[in-house]
C-alpha cells in the first residue's frame, strides 16, 4: 500500500499487528511511522521500544514482541534497518506474525527488502511502499501531514503551496512548520497565509529561476543559479523544476491553439496551477517559439545525462542549458 492508503485505512482506526515501510523515499518513511504511532498511542502516552537489525538478536526480539507492555495498553516495537535480517532470521519472525500477540505493533524499516520475502507475510502485515509520490500524489500527502500537525490547510492553500515551494516532501513539510507557527490559533491554513509565509522561504530562488528562463532572460537566469550555487541547491532539482516549468509552458501553448488564441475559463486548472500563476504562464508562453519544444525538451535530456556524469561539473551544465533554452528558436 502507499502512504496515502494506510493513511484512510489509521483514520478508519485499523491498527494491524505488523508494518513494513520500505523504499528510498526517507521522509516519506518517517512520515509513515509517525502516522502509525500517532494512532497506536492516541488514548495513551508512547511507549516505543527501538531496534536495529544489525545489533539485535531475532530471538530478544521476539521475545519483546510477545510479551505485554506492563505500564501501556500497547506494545510497540520500531526496528531500523530490517533489510539486514538474515533469511534465516525473517523465517521465525513471519511465523509468529501468522499468529500475533494482541495489543502490540511491530513496526519494520528497511530501504529494500526483498519481494521473496514480502510475499510470504500474512495478509494482516502491512508493506507500505515509500518511493517517490507522482505530482497528482502530493497533495493528498500535504493534506494527511498538516491534519497531523494539527493544522488542517485549504485545497486551495494546498495547491497553491505546492506551486510555490514544489514537491519536495522536506521543503514542504518545513514550510507548514512556518505556517503552523504563523497562524497560531486559527483552525485553518489559508490561501493568504502560504501567500505570506512561502514567499519569503529561499525556495522562492528556484522559482525566480525558472521564471527569468520562462520569460527568455538568461543573464539574470544565470545569476539567480549563481546563488543556488552558494545555497547548495541540488542541481538535479532544479533541472526537475526547470522542465516542469517548460511542461506547463507547452501545455499553456497547446490550450490557446486549441483555443484560437482566447483563453478558456478553466485554463488554470488544465495546465494544473493554481489561478493565481495562470497569467504569468500565458505571458511567458506567448514568447516561445511554437516549433521549439523539441529542441528545448532534446537540451533538457542531454543536461540530465551530463548531470549524471562524473566527468562534468553540474553548474557548467546547468549554465550551458540556461543558454541554450533562453536561445532556443526551431529549425
Amino acid at each position: 500500500m502507499d502512504i496515502l492508503t494506510l493513511d484512510k485505512e489509521l483514520r478508519a482506526g485499523k491498527i494491524r499487528p505488523a508494518y513494513l515501510i520500505t523504499g528510498d523515499e526517507r521522509h516519506l518513511a518517517l512520515t509513515a511511522k509517525q502516522h502509525i504511532l500517532k494512532t497506536v498511542f492516541r488514548d495513551s502516552s508512547p511507549a516505543i521500544d527501538a531496534y536495529d537489525a544489525q545489533k539485535t538478536a531475532i530471538g530478544a526480539l521476539l521475545d519483546a514482541y510477545r510479551t505485554p507492555s506492563m505500564f501501556n495498553p500497547w506494545r510497540c516495537l520500531v526496528v531500523e534497518s530490517a533489510e539486514k535480517f538474515n533469511k534465516e532470521d525473517w523465517e521465525p519472525l513471519i511465523q509468529v506474525l501468522q499468529d500475533p500477540p494482541p495489543k502490540a505493533v511491530l513496526i519494520l524499516i528497511g530501504a529494500s527488502v526483498r519481494a521473496t520475502t514480502t510475499k510470504k507475510f500474512p495478509a494482516s502485515v502491512a508493506v507500505v511502499e515509500c518511493k517517490k509520490l507522482y505530482s497528482n500524489q502530493v497533495p493528498g500527502w500535504l493534506n494527511m501531514t498538516a491534519r497531523d500537525l494539527g493544522v488542517p490547510i485549504s485545497q486551495e492553500a494546498a495547491q497553491f503551496l505546492i506551486d510555490c515551494v514544489g514537491t519536495e516532501l522536506g521543503i514542504l513539510y518545513q514550510t507548514l512548520e512556518q505556517l503552523k507557527l504563523y497562524v497560531g490559533n486559527r483552525p485553518l491554513i489559508q490561501m493568504e497565509d502560504v501567500e505570506t509565509v512561502a514567499a519569503k522561504t529561499a525556495q522562492k530562488t528556484i522559482f525566480d529561476l525558472t521564471r527569468a528562463i520562462g520569460e527568455k532572460k538568461p543573464q539574470g537566469a544565470i545569476r539567480l543559479l549563481n546563488k543556488m550555487e552558494e545555497q547548495g541547491e541540488e542541481p538535479l532539482r532544479i533541472l526537475v523544476l526547470i522542465a516542469r516549468h517548460l511542461r506547463i509552458l507547452a501545455r499553456t501553448q497547446e490550450i490557446l491553439t486549441h483555443a484560437q488564441g482566447g483563453v478558456p475559463p478553466d485554463f488554470a486548472k488544465q495546465i494544473g496551477v493554481h489561478p493565481f500563476f495562470a497569467k504569468e504562464y500565458l505571458g511567458q508562453a506567448r514568447g516561445w517559439p511554437a516549433r521549439g519544444w523539441a529542441k528545448s525538451f532534446s537540451a533538457l535530456n542531454r543536461c540530465d545525462l551530463r548531470l549524471k556524469s562524473s566527468r562534468n561539473k553540474p553548474y557548467a551544465v546547468m549554465e550551458k542549458l540556461i543558454w541554450e533554452l533562453c536561445h532556443c528558436e526551431p529549425r
